[in-house]
């Protein structure tokens, strides 16, 4: 009697089990469309932003470059006037700073707020697909804030040389110095701007390859728990049949 309430027992639980790989082999192909739609709608968005920001980038990078150079020319100018050419070379650098650079700044600014709104969603796509199992994409680091702070010591030098034109007391060689101080700026904001644009391009080849091979995985993934789930049904016929 015993033994038939056992093997009553073992016939119940496999058929739970039975029950359960059934519909477990069916939820995965359930879920699988949804995960690779959430993987590749991550990845793009993504690739969306990186294409844009390389570009909006590389275009500060060139105004950074332009600035610079202007700025090596007033030095250059300063450090070759005569006293005769003062007056004229301060006025000119005043009105160079004034109307040219510092608007710059200013437009450079609005871009790099830009990229950083973009780098929030970004890496809020980012974690998203670094919820799905075997997806792992880098989310990008924070050299725009420090960007940001570069463009506020520059902001400060300009301001200093405008101040320092109209000084009387400030000499010649103190020109040469702050204007030597801002070249170096622009060369370290550069500089940075363009290790920003080798780490998003080396992210969007990194995304890129994700968006191409995530529904492969997904779909290989979803095969090998299928077949678990099959073995495991076997399993769960060979005690049906047994009891």
């Amino acid at each position: 009697m015993l033994r038939k309430i056992m093997a009553v027992l073992v016939i119940v639980a496999a058929s739970v089990g039975l029950l359960l790989s059934a519909a477990g082999a069916i939820g995965v192909w359930v879920v699988n469309p949804p995960l690779r739609d959430t993987v590749q709608t991550a990845t793009q968005i993504a690739e969306s932003y990186l294409a844009l920001a390389l570009q909006a980038t590389n275009l500060t990078e060139q105004q950074i470059e332009e600035m610079r150079a202007q700025v090596d020319a007033l030095s250059n100018d300063v450090a070759t006037m005569t006293p005769e050419a003062r007056v004229a070379i301060i006025e000119q650098m005043t009105a160079t700073v004034q109307r040219q650079l510092e608007p710059r700044v200013s437009a450079l600014r609005a871009t790099l707020k830009g990229l950083r709104t973009g780098l929030i969603a970004l890496n809020r796509s980012l974690e998203s697909a670094n919820r799905i199992p075997g997806v792992t994409v880098p989310t990008l680091t924070k050299e725009l804030q420090a960007a940001d702070q570069r463009l506020d010591e520059l902001q400060a030098n300009f301001t200093a040389l405008t101040a320092a034109a109209t000084d009387l007391s400030v000499n010649d060689i103190q020109l040469e110095t702050l204007l030597a101080t801002t070249s170096g700026q622009l060369l370290s904001l550069e500089g940075l701007l363009a290790q920003y644009e080798a780490q998003i391009a080396a992210l969007r080849a990194r995304v890129l390859g994700i968006d191409a091979a995530a529904p492969g995985w997904i779909d290989l993934s979803s095969v090998l728990l299928s077949l678990l789930l099959i073995l495991f049904a076997a399993g769960q016929l060979c005690l049906i049949r047994r009891g």
